[in-house]
């Protein structure tokens, strides 16, 4: 039995026609569809960027421990931001302008900073596991104690970087420039350093085990106490650099030099 309510509050019983039960079911239906679309919404899967993290990024230049998940930036100004700690995971920041940027802490997991000016930018403790920083410049950036696993910084520019302690294991670092850079008991196991440029570049203890360092520039480099354990070394530049035992190199020198 359905209940008709009239304007003046008084509920008369009255038998539905088979068109009004057939409308009923249709609305009931209805609603049964929206309930359902704003319960998907409401458990929709966690780690979106929120709003309102990226409006004060963008607006402020600081956003601290910012949900930041999966954003579209590309070609984005935020020189001289804060954004420690933010979750940056799969973020795309292709082509950014992220120069003096501070990401401290931040996750930057399979993230896009393919072509990215990171000049002096500070990365402290990051975790940037398979992100990608091809052709990205990186120069003076400071990225100590960084997790970079399998990260992609082929042909990026890391001149002058401060990459100690950082894990760049399985990583490809092919035709990146990493001139004087310092990479003081930093993870390379595994690492492809196929044609790098790593002219005086601090490697004192450092992991090169399996590393790919075929057509490699060494010269006048710091491998003090490396680990070269099953390193592919065909064709590199080892010209007057210091080898784990800690002799001079002349390999790669010219013949009478």
């Amino acid at each position: 039995m359905a209940t008709e309510v009239l304007g003046c509050g008084l509920g008369i019983s009255k038998q539905p026609t088979g068109n009004q039960k057939t409308g009923v079911n249709m609305k009931r239906r209805s609603w049964v569809a929206i309930a359902a679309l704003v319960w998907a919404g409401a458990v929709a899967p966690a780690g979106a960027e929120n709003p309102n993290h990226l409006r004060q990024l963008l607006q402020n230049r600081e956003c601290q421990r910012c949900e930041l998940d999966r954003i579209d930036i590309n070609n984005v100004d935020l020189r001289e931001a804060f954004a420690n700690g933010a979750d940056l995971r799969r973020a795309r920041l292709r082509d950014a302008k992220l120069a003096g940027i501070e990401l401290v802490r931040a996750d930057l997991r399979e993230s896009n900073f393919i072509g990215a000016d990171l000049r002096n930018a500070v990365l402290f403790d990051a975790n940037g596991i398979n992100a990608n920083f091809s052709g990205a410049n990186l120069r003076e950036a400071r990225v100590q104690n960084v997790n970079f696993a399998r990260a992609n910084f082929q042909q990026a520019n890391l001149i002058y970087a401060e990459l100690a302690y950082t894990n760049l294991n399985g990583a490809n670092l092919s035709e990146a420039r990493l001139r004087r850079a310092s990479l003081h008991r930093a993870g390379l196991a595994g690492a492809n350093l196929q044609k790098a440029d790593l002219f005086r570049s601090d490697l004192f203890q450092a992991d090169l085990r399996n590393a790919d360092l075929r057509g490699a520039d060494l010269s006048e480099s710091n491998l003090s106490e490396a680990d070269l354990t099953g390193a592919n070394t065909a064709g590199a530049n080892f010209c007057n650099a210091t080898m784990p035992d800690g002799n001079r190199s002349k390999v790669g020198c010219p013949v009478g030099g």
